[in-house]
């Protein structure tokens, strides 16, 4: 009997072992299964500033559904240390040291390790005069690489949001990332550079927003931007339905570099001009003012009480750095100096420097219409008067027209009378009939203060964007201005004031108190809008 029960017993434990080791096998098989499946995902764009750890959580455990042998984190240089090494990356067995302390690696590693705890981690930081990853990285089948970036910096909401929508639009759309405003643009160029190679077409959007929303700051100087997203080979069910962006513009009122600000300058440098503000330019494909003087070989020195400016010749180099790239001459001071001589001198000089010119201070023909594709910028100075300049501007505005219906015109009169908050009844005529015939935005400038907004036919009329760089101290209107972005779809209101000639982005509340009187004083249609500081086509349109 006892014979019998050890013989069952040893029959179950048979039984027992066999079932453990027909599990095993097919667990082991589901396992190299698994590891068989070819991940679709390559690589993804997320934050590094840990306020926003929701969007970097999610990142993750997106990405972790996928099993990886390699984790490549590419970061930005904070610290700057690219400029002590050679090399093209910064790694741990180059420049440990530069690793252990760099945000754009450090923040990650916990998240990288708790989603692929058996993975290597490959962290590098990308110096700007970096070419490409290196091979084995871009060829390697089971690596995912990580481009730790935040977006715009710095800057008020709302224009921090154009940025944004330029800087997604292009990476969606694949196209020019150098001109996108993150603090990597060669990490995100790198990323998908072999999302591209191995295949990764699509962008499946994790999350986006900014600091305000998180901590409820609205000081522009302390603002950041999020966006995440990851390459996909796959077409994800909630791929990004974004509009193609064409261009960005940004434009400005009048700018003058004598008297005053010239006194700025000796002091300070030119720089010191727009060190607030100067993130406001970053990636935008238009940025534009009316330069309100010539700029000259050895122009003299400004008194104060003088109305006859002349700007030195380092004024274009200033304003090339600061990524201005279309400026108007239309205007009554352009002849100041040495009259045409100094004007040609004038569009000389921005012309070595990359800047394009529009408008003369007296000949409106087509001669100084400037285009670029189907972007056309019309520059006139009607300060001394009309004489027959406007009708040379409508039969320019319809041969524009006539030719190519894809055409944007941009028209920069230089009209009104200064220092009135209101545009007069000679500038309304005249827009309506630039409108009339075809004119697609109108931004004026001369009155040295910022007039009131209008829409006319669905267009939008800036009748002045008052003063940017200037030198008219005596009253707080004139230190005021107003920065107008466009993305063909939205345009963004932002208030800017000068200490001194020194440019700052308002803060807050003085800019809810600006824009409430600009929408007091503007089209009624469009009061809520101003007052967001966004006026949306769309919402034109269907109302």
């Amino acid at each position: 009997m006892n014979k019998k029960i050890k013989g069952k017993n040893i029959v179950v434990l048979f039984c027992i072992i066999a079932i453990f080791l027909l599990g095993w096998g097919k667990k082991q098989q589901s396992m190299q299964s698994a590891k068989k499946i070819e991940p679709i995902y390559i690589g993804g764009i997320v934050n590094h500033h840990l306020l926003a750890q929701d969007i970097i959580e999610k990142f993750f455990r997106e990405a972790s559904k996928f099993n990886y042998d390699k984790i490549v984190i590419l970061s930005p240089d904070h610290f700057n240390n690219c400029s002590l090494y050679v090399d093209n990356f910064l790694t741990e067995d180059n420049a440990s040291w530069a690793i252990s302390q760099e945000d754009g690696i450090q923040n990650l590693l916990p998240f990288v390790r708790k989603a692929w705890p058996n993975a290597t981690i490959v962290p590098l930081i990308i110096c700007p005069r970096a070419i490409s990853l290196p091979q084995d990285i871009q060829n390697s089948p089971d690596t995912f690489i990580i481009a730790s970036v935040d977006f715009s910096h710095y800057l008020p909401a709302n224009l921090m949001e154009l940025h944004d929508n330029k800087s997604i639009d292009d990476i969606i759309y694949f196209d020019n990332l150098n001109n996108i405003d993150v603090d990597c643009p060669l990490c995100i160029k790198f990323l998908r550079d072999v999302a591209l190679k191995k295949g990764a077409f699509n962008i499946l959007e994790i999350g986006r927003g900014n600091s305000f929303a998180y901590n409820r700051s609205k000081d522009p100087k302390s603002g950041t931007s999020y966006y995440s997203a990851i390459f996909s080979k796959e077409k994800p069910n909630n791929i990004n339905n974004n509009v193609n962006i064409k261009n960005t513009f940004l434009f400005v009122g009048d700018i003058m570099l004598a008297r005053g600000v010239g006194d700025q300058i000796d002091k300070y440098g030119f720089d010191h001009l727009l060190e607030n503000v100067k993130g406001a330019f970053r990636g935008i494909d238009y940025v534009v003012g009316n330069l309100e003087g010539p700029i000259v070989k050895d122009a003299p020195k400004i008194p104060h009480n003088s109305f006859v400016f002349a700007f030195p010749e380092e004024s274009a180099n200033f304003l090339r750095k600061h990524l201005f790239n279309v400026l108007s001459l239309a205007n009554n001071h352009t002849n100041n100096y040495q009259g045409e001589a100094g004007f040609n001198q004038t569009v000389d000089f921005l012309k070595s420097v990359g800047i394009y010119t529009a408008g003369h201070y007296k000949d409106c023909s087509d001669k100084y219409i400037y285009n670029n594709s189907n972007n056309y910028f019309i520059a006139f100075n009607l300060t001394f008067g009309d004489n027959g300049c406007s009708q040379e501007i409508l039969k320019n505005i319809q041969k524009i027209k006539q030719t190519n219906t894809e055409s944007f015109v941009i028209l920069m009169p230089h009209w009104g009378e200064e220092y009135k908050t209101h545009s007069n009844s000679f500038q309304q005529k005249l827009a309506h009939q630039f409108i009339d015939q075809g004119a697609d935005l109108i931004v004026g400038t001369h009155p040295h203060v910022v007039q009131e907004v209008e829409i006319y036919k669905n267009k939008l009329i800036f009748y002045s964007l008052g003063n940017f760089i200037f030198d008219q101290w005596f009253s707080t209107n004139t230190q005021e201005g107003l920065m107008v972005g466009y993305d063909g779809y939205n345009y963004y209101l932002v208030p800017v004031e000068s200490n001194k000639s020194v440019l700052s982005f308002m803060d807050s509340d003085k800019s809810k108190v600006f824009l409430e009187e600009l929408a007091k004083r503007s089209d009624l249609g469009l009061t809520k809008m101003i007052e967001n500081g966004k006026i949306e086509i769309a919402k034109i349109i269907n109302t």
